[in-house]
């Protein structure tokens, strides 16, 4: 895969260092304002996140020291130049066996991270709905819990993977072409887990063999 910028790389394994920075809120959202494709400037996430540029420099100077972004040029606007940066990797992957214990603990910190960032959109969502009816053609919620053989879990699983592409094939990038149309600005959430008695289940079973 030929990178857009010299400095990024395909895929990422998430470390320790990489969870603990991402289980920051506010730097969980700086982060996930920064394309792969296109540099955007602290400005500009600024805008996005409603938050002092100074606020973001400091985030996004904690995302450069783990590596998780990369700066790829510079802009001109007026008189200054602009600082344009970029997620380092196409992908980021993160597996949790044989992770350390303080690794393991970042990952659970980063997703209650995400988990407290999507009740606040959810809240905000369902307040704003009652004044802007439209905005429910935004909003997805569902919720099962069912029984499945191996095979079926890696068939869900798969289906979920597929849907993160797309959703990441169809985001608009480009902030010039999200201006001029009707953009809803949207997070996607997808969650599959064992249950709590399933995996502690599990874990006692695999203890006593």
């Amino acid at each position: 895969m030929r990178m857009p910028h010299p400095d990024q790389i395909e895929v990422l394994q998430l470390e320790e260092k990489h969870l603990a920075v991402l289980a920051s809120a506010p730097c969980a959202e700086v982060y996930q304002e920064i394309p792969f494709r296109d540099g955007i400037s602290i400005r500009e996430i600024a805008e996005e996140v409603n938050r002092s540029t100074a606020s973001v420099g400091e985030h996004i100077a904690k995302l450069l020291d783990v590596g998780l972004i990369t700066a790829v040029g510079t802009r001109k606007r007026h008189a200054r130049e602009e600082i344009l940066y970029a997620l380092k990797a196409s992908h980021y992957l993160f597996d949790p066996v044989g992770q350390s214990e303080g690794a393991t603990e970042e990952c659970i910190r980063k997703f209650r991270c995400d988990l407290r960032q999507t009740d606040r959109m959810s809240a905000a969502a369902f307040r704003a709905i009652r004044d802007v009816p439209e905005l429910y053609n935004s909003v997805l919620i569902r919720s099962y819990i069912g029984y499945f053989d191996k095979e079926s879990t890696l068939k869900v699983k798969k289906a979920l993977a597929d849907l993160a592409q797309l959703f990441s094939e169809l985001h608009e990038e480009d902030r010039e072409v999200r201006e001029k149309g009707d953009y809803t600005r949207v997070k996607l959430s997808m969650v599959m887990l064992p249950t709590v008695r399933e995996s502690e289940s599990r874990v006692r079973k695999a203890k006593e063999s």
